[in-house]
């Protein structure tokens, strides 16, 4: 017998089913649209899973396998207004046994949100797998897209807030996303952490935060904040602080002002307003958690520099630009954005050459020479392309050895071999571009690789 009713708002659809091992499946809607929970009895000695998917292919996706007798999972992945389904599937005394198969209708995107252009150049070269990302503005958003372009996961920007920036979670059952006044005037910064089935679960105030966040163990949250101080030459000036909340309160791990080896100097964006409080000094806009290195990596675009320091103590590590550890090519970085290290020990930056055709923005890979100090490029994309970046962009590698290449403000997002062969790639709508995004395989956490 199958029946279905209307509960809080929520259509709720349950079922007696006549197998041994799996009775009482029911399943709801959930606050995002395309994610359904689905509840069941079973065995707890015996394994069962959900396959899903679009009606004309049920079995497209599985949620991981697992023991216990009151079980429950989240369909994860299925694009928006689409015809699915799913059945409750387990093995006993090898005997496959399934629950009837139950049919919904996933709802449609948001009117603010908007479809995006997917050109696949060549499957056979990319993973199959999940975008998680941002539109930082016009108006802000976090999203999961999936390679066919559908936004699979969404959540809507708080009225003016920008939100560059949203992360999975290392046991993927959470977004973490951050939003802060657009134009600074007011402290309204947080780090948001929200289910994967839309609830909000967590806000964490970040004081004067802004640009970009990174997760560090035990929970423990390094954020990008203003420090703003008044001198004697040029009045008011904004620099930078990274702080750390491990659940106690945010405190200063680092600060520009701190630094010897940051400038206090007018640079090329010396006069631009940007932070009403007064001179945009450093201009963080990136923070990269390594944890091989237990480091964390800021990228400063009007002190055009990009700095490592321990992530325990905040000590100066090694850094390229202005009085850098390490040489640079020179003019090489301009308006550094999203430096962050790689396995192999080498940094990966997006930039805008000084001395670029037209200025061109590209992504190098640097190899650095701690003996020598020096660095040199040992990969770089997007000098034929021509983009001009002034807002976002990043290069990130991919676990296939493939880049991610982002050219942010452009609104076009590549994946490109290491030959520098575009073979997949993105479109947004006009009006607005992507933030940083990240790529996994799979939205469960089964073991399979990011």
């Amino acid at each position: 017998m199958i029946r279905a009713v209307f509960l809080g708002g929520l259509f709720i659809g349950c079922a007696s089913s006549s197998t041994s091992l799996i009775q009482n499946v029911e399943w709801e809607r959930t606050d995002i649209g395309t994610v359904v929970r689905v509840s069941w009895m079973g065995d707890e000695n015996v394994e069962t899973w959900v396959n899903f998917g679009p009606a004309e292919d049920c079995e497209k996706w599985s949620t991981p396998a697992e023991t216990g007798a009151d079980r429950e999972v989240l369909l994860l992945g299925l694009p928006t207004a689409t015809d699915s389904c799913f059945q409750v599937v387990g093995e006993l005394d090898g005997e496959m046994q399934r629950s009837d198969s139950w049919e919904f209708r996933t709802e449609n995107l948001p009117a603010a949100f908007s479809a995006m252009e997917v050109e696949s150049l060549d499957a056979s070269q990319y993973d199959d797998g999940f975008f998680v990302g941002s539109n930082p503005r016009n108006p802000a958003q976090v999203y999961v897209l999936d390679r066919e372009g559908n936004i699979v996961w969404w959540r809507e920007g708080e009225g003016t807030n920008l939100s560059t920036q949203m992360v999975l979670n290392d046991e993927k059952t959470s977004f973490s996303y951050n939003s802060f006044d657009r134009d600074f005037s007011v402290d309204k910064s947080a780090v948001i952490r929200v289910g994967t089935d839309g609830e909000e679960l967590e806000r964490i105030l970040t004081p004067n935060g802004h640009h970009s966040f990174a997760w560090l163990p035990n929970d423990t949250l390094a954020y990008l904040a203003i420090d703003v101080r008044e001198t004697e030459e040029y009045g008011p000036v904004v620099g930078d602080t990274v702080m750390v909340d491990d659940g106690t309160g945010p405190v200063p791990l680092y600060s520009t002002w701190d630094d010897p080896r940051v400038l206090l100097e007018p640079h090329r964006q010396w006069g631009d307003a940007f932070y009403p409080q007064g001179i945009d000094w450093t201009h963080a806009n990136y923070l990269a958690y390594s944890k091989e290195r237990n480091s964390l990596t800021i990228s400063f675009a009007n002190a055009e520099a990009v700095i490592e320091i321990d992530a325990t103590t905040g000590e100066h590590l090694r850094s390229i630009g202005q009085d850098g550890t390490h040489s640079v090519e020179e003019g090489l970085l301009g308006r550094p954005h999203a430096g962050y290290w790689t396995e192999d020990g080498t940094l990966m930056v997006f930039t805008t050459p000084l001395w670029g055709p037209g200025k061109t923005s590209i992504g190098v890979e640097l190899a650095f020479d701690d003996e020598a100090k020096t660095t040199e490029v040992v990969w770089e994309y997007g000098y034929d392309l021509g983009y001009y970046t002034f807002v976002m962009g990043e290069m990130t590698r991919l676990p296939n050895g493939n880049v991610l290449a982002n050219f942010g403000s452009n609104g076009v997002v590549e994946e490109v071999t290491p030959e520098g062969e575009a073979v997949w790639r993105v479109f947004t709508a006009t009006g607005t571009f992507p933030g940083h995004w990240s790529f996994v395989k799979s939205l469960y956490n089964d073991g399979g690789d990011q």
